[in-house]
């Protein structure tokens, strides 16, 4: 591994704080987004203003477009904007475009794979 791969190199080029979260998260190739069975889960290891890292059951390449749909319990739409309501009652389904920024192996989770996203924009 060389300086630019290393894990510190990574967390250095983040501009925004990374907030741990624990939930499921879809996602599927860009080109595969007219197909009905593209969606695969992945499980959310955290988020920030910039992107998300998740474990995923495949390696994905740099330079990957991807759809992504985050489902947000407690948070509901409210015109261009988010607002927390609170009420696990509300879920606010985000979709995003992502470019996947890095890939490798878990360290943690064996046959697992830790992908790192950069956001790219959103779909309504």
């Amino acid at each position: 591994m060389n300086r630019k791969d290393s894990p510190e190199s990574f967390l250095e080029r983040r501009q925004h704080q990374r907030v741990g979260k624990d939930f499921e998260i879809r996602y599927g190739r860009f080109e595969d987004l007219h197909t009905t069975c593209s969606a695969k889960t992945g499980k959310l290891i955290d988020i920030g203003g910039g992107g998300l890292r998740f474990l995923a059951t495949e390696l994905l390449e740099s330079n990957t477009p991807l759809v992504m749909t985050l489902d947000l319990f407690g948070w509901s739409p409210d015109m261009d904007k988010w607002a927390k309501t609170l009420k696990a009652a509300n879920l606010g389904e985000l979709k995003v475009l992502a470019m996947v920024v890095r890939g490798s192996e878990s360290r943690t989770v064996s046959g697992a794979f830790e992908i790192g996203v950069r956001f790219s924009g959103s779909i309504k």
